[in-house]
C-alpha cells in the first residue's frame, strides 16, 4: 500500500479534529456549541423539571418547597 492510498482511506488520525462522525472532520472548536447547546436544551430544562416537581401550590397561590 503506498502513502497516498493510505492517508486517502481515513485510517490515518489527524491532530486537531474529531473523527467521531465518521467522514466528516470536525475542528475541536466545534465541542463548544455542541456542549453549550445540550446543556441549554437538555440538561437546563431537566433540572428545571426536577426543582419544580419539589414545589406544592396550594389553590390559595402560596407556594411551599417540600423537602
Amino acid at each position: 500500500m503506498n502513502r497516498n492510498s493510505a492517508e486517502n482511506s481515513g485510517k490515518m488520525v489527524k491532530k486537531g479534529s474529531l473523527y467521531s462522525l465518521g467522514k466528516y472532520k470536525l475542528p475541536y472548536s466545534f465541542l463548544l456549541p455542541t456542549f453549550l447547546f445540550l446543556l441549554v436544551f437538555l440538561a437546563i430544562p431537566l433540572l428545571f423539571g426536577i426543582y419544580m416537581s419539589f414545589q406544592k401550590i396550594f389553590l390559595n397561590g402560596t407556594v411551599k418547597f417540600v423537602g
